[in-house]
C-alpha cells in the first residue's frame, strides 16, 4: 500500500468513526480497527487523536476549496470562493448535527483551533494576496481568528431555541468575513447578492464533503 493511500485510509476511517461516535467518544483503537491497518501505521502519520482530527478538517477545508474551484473555475474570484466555503461549512452543519458538533469541537480544542486558524490564514495569504499584501503574518492570523470566531458563533446558534434561518447565517457570515478582511463594499455586495442563487451548488458541495 502506498504511503498516501495509508494516510487517506486512516483519515477516511477517522471521519466515519467521528461522525458516528463524536470526537470525545472516539478512540485510536476504533480508528485502527476500522482502517484495517496496524496501530503503528497510525503513529507513523499522526501523533495522537487530536492530530488526526485536525488533519482531517484541514483536508476537508482543502477539499471544499477544490470542489468550488472545479465547479466555478480555477480563476474564480477569491472572495466568492471564501463566501462559498463559509456557506458550505454552515450548510454541512445544517445537514448533519454530528458535523455541527464536530466543528464545535474543532474550534473549542486549543490545539486544533490554533492549527485550523493557521491553515485558514495561509489560505487567505495565498488567495487574497492583493487585499492583504500590506498585512503582516500576525495581522492575517488575527483576521483569520476573527472570522473563525464568527463561524463558531453561527454554529453555536444552531443549538439555540431562537435559531437564525440558514440563509441569514450564511449572509451574515459572508458579510462579516468581508468586513474583517476589508474587502471593498462593492465587490463584497456583488458576491453576497449572488449567494442565494447558488444554494443548490452549496448543498451539493456540502453533501459531497460529508459523504462517507
Amino acid at each position: 500500500m502506498q504511503v498516501e493511500d495509508a494516510r487517506q485510509r486512516i483519515l477516511s476511517s477517522a471521519k466515519a468513526i467521528f461522525l458516528e461516535m463524536g470526537y470525545k467518544r472516539t478512540t485510536i483503537r476504533q480508528i485502527v480497527r476500522h482502517s484495517g491497518l496496524m496501530i503503528g501505521s497510525i503513529y507513523h502519520f499522526f501523533q495522537n487523536k487530536e492530530d488526526i482530527f485536525q488533519q482531517l478538517f484541514s483536508d476537508i477545508f482543502d477539499r471544499c476549496d477544490e470542489l468550488i474551484r472545479r465547479r466555478y473555475g480555477e480563476d474564480a474570484d477569491p472572495p466568492l470562493r471564501l463566501a462559498l466555503m463559509c456557506a458550505t461549512m454552515l450548510q454541512a452543519a445544517d445537514l448533519d448535527e454530528n458535523i455541527c458538533e464536530l466543528y464545535g469541537e474543532l474550534l473549542s480544542l486549543h490545539g486544533t483551533a490554533e492549527q485550523h486558524t493557521q491553515h485558514f490564514a495561509d489560505w487567505l495569504r495565498t488567495n487574497l494576496h492583493e487585499s492583504l499584501a500590506s498585512q503582516s503574518d500576525s495581522e492575517i492570523f488575527a483576521r483569520a481568528l476573527a472570522i473563525t470566531g464568527v463561524l463558531r458563533g453561527m454554529l453555536a446558534n444552531f443549538c439555540y431555541r431562537k435559531r437564525l434561518p440558514l440563509s441569514d447565517s450564511i449572509r451574515v457570515m459572508s458579510e462579516s468575513a468581508f468586513a474583517i478582511l476589508s474587502i471593498p463594499p462593492e465587490r463584497a455586495a456583488t458576491v453576497t447578492i449572488h449567494l442565494p442563487g447558488l444554494q443548490n451548488d452549496i448543498i451539493s458541495i456540502a453533501r459531497e464533503l460529508i459523504a462517507p
